[in-house]
């Protein structure tokens, strides 16, 4: 997050981004998650459950083997980078952190939903049936019963992925407003690495949305889309989804 940015009031900053992205449909109920997440209960819970360490602590101990025998997880590992630092355009733009990240952020959630660590099967069910649903659906996971399951072809299109111009300063904006939010929770240092986390997810639900239309570039509605399906995901007991 640019760190003077950071500071500035929610106030001020909004009124930044309304002034350059005024016209993206969706933008107003956007901010107005951002800012709910200021007091949302939920949200501390899942930055609660994040902070508990390496994300296996949340579940019974998942071998390398069982991992990469669960398909979408043997396809990202394959076809998705994995840098040592993430610097594009010298590294692919969605790289396997992305990947990782955006289950870490699954585990937190079903997390705060039951209360209890995770079995095996809530594990693999996180990694297969939720993580395909989202990708092929995104905002819409709780209501499309059919989708395309993400494939190899899918994970090489998020490989060539890139910034548009607009998208990508758009996503730094929310993410600097978004970040404003965890210091005036006062959360601490903490709050970078779940920050970091979110950031992929986020980074990689628009590179998602991106692909389901056909595109190989992130624009500004891919931002908005990526917010909404985190905001619903954050208010839907992903527990009980009928996969």
């Amino acid at each position: 997050m640019g760190f003077l940015y950071v500071w500035k009031p929610l106030e001020e900053q909004i009124e930044i981004i309304k002034t350059e992205f005024g016209d993206i449909q969706g933008l107003d109920e956007t901010i107005k998650g951002i800012l709910s997440l200021r007091e949302s209960e939920i949200y501390e819970g899942v930055y609660l459950a994040s902070k508990r360490g390496h994300v296996e602590g949340l579940s019974v101990e998942v071998t390398a083997d069982e991992l990469k025998a669960m398909p979408q997880v043997n396809i990202a590992s394959n076809v998705l980078k994995k840098p040592v630092f993430y610097l594009p355009p010298i590294t692919d733009l969605i790289i396997a952190t992305h990947f990782l990240g955006t289950l870490h952020v699954l585990i937190w959630i079903y997390y705060v939903n039951i209360q209890r660590e995770l079995n095996y099967q809530e594990i693999k069910k996180i990694h297969s049936k939720i993580l395909e649903r989202i990708m092929s659906s995104l905002d819409q996971f709780c209501v499309v019963k059919d989708y395309e399951v993400p494939d190899e072809g899918y994970y090489r299109k998020l490989k060539q992925m890139k910034w548009d111009t607009q998208g990508k300063r758009l996503f730094k904006k929310l993410e600097d407003m978004r970040g404003k939010v965890m210091v005036d929770r006062d959360w601490g240092s903490a709050s970078s690495t779940f920050q970091t986390g979110e950031m992929f997810m986020l980074g990689f639900l628009a590179a998602c949305n991106a692909v389901n239309h056909q595109r190989n570039s992130m624009l500004p509605e891919d931002v908005i889309i990526a917010y909404k399906t985190y905001f619903k995901l954050l208010n839907t007991d992903i527990s009980k989804l009928e996969l």
